[in-house]
């Protein structure tokens, strides 16, 4: 089977099985991706012409596909990846506070950190008793 790669230039579109043969995935995970586009970009006709309900790709989306690609395969995630390389508004990933225990604000603490996990050491002699479980009561 021969591959037709397509310029910027022509104005044809693809079905999902042929683009994503172009890009190099399975068309499964263009219709994945496609999916994720869509919902970002609150459109769900983006890849859908008005007289067919089957998805049509353009040489400027392989383009585009193939840099959000591009930037997962860097690091960044997926749906910023492509919400980037779309053009959507997509929120920053925060992540939530730490909460602090009682014992952790009393106690001082040791911090180390390496790129993939933080440790904090806290000194047992400074911390906060345990509370007793609940069975205790009974216990003489």
């Amino acid at each position: 089977m021969s591959t037709q790669t397509i310029s910027p230039e022509q104005d044809s579109e693809l079905v999902a099985s042929v683009a994503a043969e172009q890009l190099g995935i399975k068309a499964v995970t263009l219709r994945k991706y496609s999916t994720m586009v869509e919902k970002q970009l609150n459109d769900e006709n983006r890849f859908r012409p008005a007289d067919n309900s089957h998805r049509l790709y353009t040489a400027a989306d392989l383009k585009t596909f193939q840099a959000a690609i591009e930037l997962a395969e860097q690091g960044t995630t997926l749906a910023t990846a492509l919400g980037r390389a779309f053009g959507a508004k997509v929120p920053t990933s925060k992540q939530p506070a730490a909460t602090t225990t009682q014992s952790e604000k009393s106690a001082p603490a040791t911090t180390t950190k390496s790129p993939l996990i933080t440790t904090t050491t806290v000194d047992p002699s400074k911390m906060a008793p345990a509370a007793k479980p609940w069975w205790h009561f009974w216990e003489k």
